[in-house]
């Protein structure tokens, strides 16, 4: 990922990952918290494995891992997955799936699953 895609992303995620102030400790950044997700995302690796590389606790990850997808998904999925919002769009998205895959009645597809809706 470049420099500035990350910088672009976290404008849009920072307000809702930065720390809580306290007296007591210093809070992990919202850019740390944004590197930790994307790493353990992109790479596969346990949480485990991520808290050896980033010194931090297991349950830490966990949570820093739970928010930021909270957040990434509150602040993109309006703009990259949007619904359609009445019927003749769905209609429209039935006869292009049927034109290209010729599969009739199907509104889309998942990760090769096929998602029965009754």
């Amino acid at each position: 990922m470049s420099p500035e895609r990350f910088d672009h992303l976290l404008s849009l995620v920072k307000n809702d990952l930065e720390p809580k102030p306290s007296r007591f400790r210093k809070g992990i950044s919202a850019e740390e918290k944004l590197l930790v997700t994307l790493r353990y995302l992109a790479t596969g690796d346990s949480q485990q494995s991520q808290a050896f590389n980033f010194q931090l606790g297991i349950s830490t990850i966990s949570k820093i891992v739970k928010a930021t997808c909270e957040a990434l998904w509150n602040r993109l999925s309006e703009v990259y997955v949007k619904f359609p919002s009445t019927v003749e769009e769905w209609r429209q998205i039935t006869t292009e799936f049927e034109e290209e895959w010729d599969f009739p009645h199907v509104i889309g597809a998942l990760d090769g699953k096929f998602i029965n809706c009754i």
